[in-house]
């Protein structure tokens, strides 16, 4: 681990990727919060609160389809930063407008998709630019921070909640997930400059 570490320190750039996929899951993850919007803010059943828990998956399984042309996205960088920029922005849309069902499933549906381009792109890159004796190591450090970002998220989200509101612990979220994104992006700017051909 450690020598994945230092792998990631001396080309921040994959760095980058990992943290943009980390700050999106652990500051813009509503999903610990959908049972009380299910409840206390949309007046759904357990049907409801089961169509917002499967929302993600469903846009993300809508874009399996479509997984050849994202894996011959050329700019991959670039395009990682807008889906993690789309997936706040879904967020903090379901924040303010959870109702009706359809729309509030149709946002999270959304954060689904940016999430499987994502995931995708950022897979690629990291893939092709570690060398063959470190994949493993750098494999076991992204999976540290897709696992650790949204559970983490998850005790941020119910914190922030407790603190203030529901509405406001998602909303807020989203929004900190895309300022996050926009302070990777001023201190690695390379970011967007990422083409594996």
């Amino acid at each position: 681990m450690s020598e994945g570490m230092r792998f990631l320190r001396a080309h921040p750039v994959i760095l980058a990727l990992l943290l943009l996929d980390f700050c999106a899951t652990f500051f813009g993850a509503p999903r610990a919060l959908l049972p009380v919007y299910a409840r206390d803010i949309m007046h759904l059943g357990p049907q409801g609160l089961g169509f917002l828990l499967a929302a993600g998956g469903i846009g993300a399984v809508a874009l399996m389809p479509f997984q050849g042309l994202i894996m011959r996205i050329k700019r991959q960088g670039l395009w990682v930063v807008l889906a993690v920029t789309v997936w706040g922005l879904c967020v903090v849309a379901f924040g303010f407008f959870p109702n009706p069902l359809w729309l509030g499933v149709l946002f999270l549906a959304g954060t689904g998709a940016a999430d499987m381009v994502s995931v995708i792109l950022q897979g690629i890159v990291v893939q092709c630019m570690t060398p063959d004796e470190l994949r493993g190591r750098i494999s076991s450090v992204m999976a540290m921070f897709a696992i650790g970002g949204p559970m983490l998220g998850s005790f941020e989200s119910g914190l922030v909640a407790g603190l203030v509101t529901p509405m406001f612990s998602v909303v807020s979220g989203g929004i900190a997930c895309i300022l996050a994104t926009l302070l990777i992006l001023l201190v690695a700017p390379d970011l967007l400059k990422i083409k594996i051909k």
